[in-house]
């Protein structure tokens, strides 16, 4: 899944990664993430490169102010932590994903597709040759590819099709 970087694994090199089957939002954020952050693996020395500049600010604060270094080391740990998480998170949200969208037409596909971009969500539709049909001239499966950013308001446009609130 994930290729040895050195100081860190990313989770993965593909731009596309499948949803099939949404989870509730509040099980994603807890389920996805390895250790602290979503996208990357760190080591020890990974670790070590993501802290260090934050403890290095935290002793010359306390040099700087008198204030003691056992006080501002960890809190210039946990300021460079808090900026690390905020950036993995910031990268996250904008890998791409498809959703798949059985069951609706390509006409129901592509106004879903439209809706989407009238509220400024980047979609498109893709069509992808399904393996398991042995007939070479039956459809495959239909695709629509966002971001993780986006993923909820696609599933929700897509539930919204399939039960026939079409505008």
């Amino acid at each position: 899944m994930g290729s040895d970087g050195g100081w860190f694994d990313y989770a993965g090199s593909g731009r596309i990664q499948s949803v099939r089957h949404v989870s509730p939002r509040w099980l994603r954020h807890t389920y996805g993430r390895r250790g602290f952050f979503r996208t990357v693996d760190l080591n020890a020395l990974g670790w070590l490169a993501a802290l260090a500049p934050g403890v290095a600010v935290g002793i010359g604060i306390a040099i700087v102010t008198d204030t003691p270094v056992a006080l501002t080391a960890p809190l210039g740990a946990l300021a460079s932590w808090v900026v690390a998480l905020g950036l993995d998170t910031r990268r996250h949200r904008r890998m791409g994903v498809s959703v798949q969208a059985d069951g609706l037409t390509r006409a129901q596909l592509e106004s879903v597709v439209n809706r989407l971009a009238a509220r400024g969500i980047d979609a498109t539709l893709a069509e992808r040759a399904d393996p398991e049909r042995a007939d070479s001239n039956s459809e495959g499966s239909f695709w629509i590819e966002s971001t993780v950013r986006h993923v909820d308001a696609v599933q929700a446009e897509l539930d919204r099709a399939r039960h026939g609130h079409l505008d």
